[in-house]
């Protein structure tokens, strides 16, 4: 009988004990309700950028692992491409201002800081662009992507305008300010990135690539392969470059038209 006690109390005690985990609804309902110096206390992972001004969400998680914590004590530490910086942060309204130091000069950002259903997004209006934040250990709702159906899409990145006509049901899965991914319904199957470049100084020759199959290739399992297939268009200002690739990370022989058949379909709109 006392086996069984003990174990009727233990369980029970866990029962008490336990609490539901909060949800990143919990969390945003909750942040929604603080000022905002004190909501974006904490560490922040970069989901993705975007050149629209009113973009709260993201199709997708396309940071590359970047972060940025901000301190109660007003410290700061970013962690960026290629490195990780310290400095200071500190928030007037909605303008926050980040300071840092480099090769002993200083270096000032300015945003304007939000939060919206339990993200941060900084706009910098000095670029034009979005950067939307998560807060580490949440996972907020996605934003539904844009789908491709038989007519061509339009689209923008980097203030450039395209159009592309891809299978039916493609689903644009990154929107950064300088690059859109494009990627089959199941997830697997012909990828297509688009990235836009400035060609400076302004006036230089397009870097369009010559006749024939360009891109990247490599040798995998012994065998030399395409990983990607590359088709470049310019217009006065900007390169707009078209990389296909398999979610397998190379193409076949059979991938090959089809490939090329993607890029074909991308148009810069004068």
């Amino acid at each position: 009988m006392r086996r069984i006690a003990i174990a009727i109390g233990v369980m029970v005690g866990a029962a008490c004990s336990s609490k539901p985990v909060p949800s990143a609804d919990d969390h945003g309902a909750a942040e929604s309700t603080k000022p905002l110096d004190q909501a974006i206390v904490g560490t922040w992972l970069e989901l993705c950028t975007s050149e629209r001004e009113a973009a709260t969400n993201c199709p997708g998680d396309d940071g590359g692992g970047r972060w940025k914590r901000f301190d109660a004590d007003g410290g700061i530490e970013t962690l960026g491409r290629m490195s990780k910086h310290r400095g200071t942060w500190a928030l007037h309204g909605s303008a926050l201002e980040l300071h840092y130091e480099l090769d002993g000069k200083p270096l000032v950002e300015a945003y304007r800081a939000r939060m919206f259903d339990g993200r941060l997004v900084l706009w910098e209006p000095s670029l034009h662009f979005n950067t939307i934040y998560e807060r580490r250990g949440t996972t907020t709702t996605r934003s539904p992507t844009t789908i491709a159906t038989s007519a061509p899409v339009t689209a923008s990145i980097g203030g450039t305008r395209y159009t592309a006509t891809l299978p039916a049901g493609y689903r644009l899965t990154a929107e950064e300010r300088w690059r859109h991914k494009w990627s089959p319904p199941d997830g697997k199957g012909l990828e297509v990135e688009l990235t836009v470049q400035e060609r400076v100084p302004a006036g230089q020759p397009c870097t369009a690539a010559p006749p024939g199959d360009s891109g990247l290739k490599d040798t995998i399992g012994g065998v030399e392969r395409w990983t990607s297939l590359d088709r470049t268009l310019c217009n006065d200002e900007i390169d707009l470059r078209c990389a296909v690739r398999h979610t397998r990370g190379y193409l076949n022989d059979d991938d090959m038209e089809p490939a090329r058949s993607l890029c074909k379909t991308i148009a810069i709109v004068r």
